[in-house]
């Protein structure tokens, strides 16, 4: 990535224990490893400040107050700080009851979760891929955290927001929203699209990191 004008590429070798049919017949398997790998990566980085969760806070009550039909917000709708925390479950409760609709958008996959990195890290120029539902990702998340966090997760998190990552240009983003929502989010996304190479957003997601 710091010599996009002149790529290399260095073919390597590795073992396996595995033989082709052993690989094959394990691959459910294999994808099981994968994904609770993801969940123990994330679970290892996972950002617990004061000043994060402050200002999460800050920022979806703020989206609310606006009163605008479609807000989007800076970075993913639900995080983990908010979520693990009863002020920001009570949050939650107020901004889905708002009535509103409210796209999240991660401008640096880096942080996000695994799975969300590596399959963005996947996409070609052009192409989308829904990761799943937020509400799933969570459930696996917090399911040893007691049983007032997972009633809420169960009985008031909605299932139909998404986790969605897609490549418009040169990087890929993502993006949080209702699934009903979804042609109606990448469209506001695309319209009026910065030409800058990796910014490739509307410039509105531009001036609020000016």
């Amino acid at each position: 990535s710091k010599a996009r004008g002149a790529p290399r590429v260095k073919i390597t070798a590795t073992s396996t224990r595995y033989t082709k049919q052993e690989f094959a017949a394990g691959a459910a398997t294999l994808g099981d490893e994968l994904a609770i790998l993801c969940d123990e990566l994330d679970e290892a980085r996972v950002d617990e400040s004061w000043p994060t969760t402050f200002r999460e806070y800050q920022e979806r009550v703020m989206a609310m107050e606006c009163g605008i039909p479609y807000v989007i917000i800076d970075g993913p709708i639900f995080t983990q700080n908010l979520v693990s925390q009863e002020s920001g479950r009570a949050l939650y409760r107020n901004l889905i009851a708002s009535g509103q609709h409210f796209l999240g958008v991660i401008k640096d996959i880096s942080g996000s979760w695994t799975l969300s990195k590596w399959c963005g890290y996947s996409l070609e120029r052009g192409e989308g891929f829904v990761v799943g539902p937020i509400k799933t990702q969570f459930q696996e998340r917090f399911k040893q955290r007691g049983d007032q966090l997972e009633s809420w997760l169960s009985n008031d998190m909605p299932g139909d927001y998404v986790r969605v990552v897609f490549r418009p240009g040169e990087k890929a983003f993502g993006l949080e929203c209702r699934m009903s929502d979804f042609d109606i989010a990448v469209a506001l996304l695309v319209a009026d699209a910065s030409q800058t190479i990796n910014h490739e957003l509307t410039l509105l997601l531009e001036t609020v990191d000016v």
